[in-house]
């Protein structure tokens, strides 16, 4: 079984997919200091990382569904695109989840709610946000990193189509 299907094009791992890793991994960064500025007692600086982070998600938001725009299959085209679509929608709809969430502990700690004695719940959804973050570079492996190279592998052996190449096929796809 190939994966993705011969006739299926994967996405590039560079460019949107890479960027949205980037995003989500530097989103970690102003949150994780939130999480500091909180404990000191300083609303502005947290309030400032916070907003990064929201900006972050709705940037990876966007993005997402830009690629989704431009993709060369559809949810009905296979087996790849069904999962493909799904678990990166699931992703999607965590990341919304995340990203409203942080904009509802903004506007509690804009308006005093929660301070240095009481953020228990920017640390607990920090942590899911960090959760997020690990199962989106997972999903990068899988889909994009991995899916790319046997694409590669799936043209060239369609090109040369004699068990000599089988063997430079393998060693391509896993350099």
């Amino acid at each position: 079984m190939n994966f993705p299907p011969k006739g299926v094009v994967a996405l590039r791992a560079i460019g949107i997919p890479f960027a949205n890793v980037c995003i989500l991994v530097y989103s970690s960064l102003p949150l994780q200091a939130a999480l500091l500025w909180i404990k000191k007692g300083v609303k502005s600086r947290t309030l400032e990382c916070m907003a990064q982070v929201i900006f972050c998600g709705i940037l990876f938001l966007y993005l997402q569904l830009k690629e989704y725009t431009s993709a060369f299959f559809t949810i009905s085209d296979s087996m790849y695109g069904s999962a493909f679509y799904c678990t990166t929608g699931l992703h999607g709809l965590h990341v919304t989840i995340g990203t409203l969430s942080f904009l509802i502990l903004w506007i509690l700690i804009y308006y005093n709610h929660m301070y240095r004695e009481l953020h228990l719940s920017l640390k607990l959804w920090a942590w899911y946000w960090h959760m997020v973050d690990v199962i989106w570079i997972l999903l990068y492996f899988v889909f994009y990193l991995w899916g790319y190279s046997w694409t590669i592998s799936s043209q060239i052996y369609v090109d040369s189509c004699n068990s000599i190449h089988y063997s430079q096929l393998w060693s391509i796809s896993y350099h």
